[in-house]
């Protein structure tokens, strides 16, 4: 028996793998999330799907679309990564965000175009 389990007896009752779940800390939590979401973009909405183990899929209509943000942190930019920040109308996901987006500049501009033409 590990050294760890011996002095938790939850943990020893664990499968092997199952039991470094639980020390995994809020950082390699966010970790994770960020490493696990998955933004769809089409010319009509974006698709956002999110999730390790369970995966949580939000459709977002882009005409409800009411203002875009983008955050560049310094922990984001050393690895080319940005986060997108969508402000909605819709009731059920009135804020969108989008962390960990590789070219963010560039996926922030395509969502910007699909947006204003939707609204046309």
């Amino acid at each position: 028996m590990s050294q760890s389990s011996a002095h938790d007896p939850q943990l020893a009752r664990c499968p092997r793998g199952i039991s470094h779940l639980h020390h995994l800390d809020a950082g390699h939590q966010r970790f994770l999330n960020g490493q696990s979401q998955h933004p769809h973009a089409t010319n009509e909405r974006l698709k956002h799907s999110s999730g390790v183990f369970s995966r949580n899929v939000d459709v977002l209509e882009l005409y409800r679309v009411k203002d875009m943000k983008q955050e560049l942190p310094f922990h984001f930019r050393i690895f080319g990564l940005g986060r997108i920040l969508l402000e909605t109308s819709d009731r059920s996901t009135p804020a969108v965000v989008l962390n960990a987006i590789h070219q963010s500049t560039e996926v922030a501009d395509l969502i910007r175009r699909n947006v204003e033409a939707q609204r046309d």
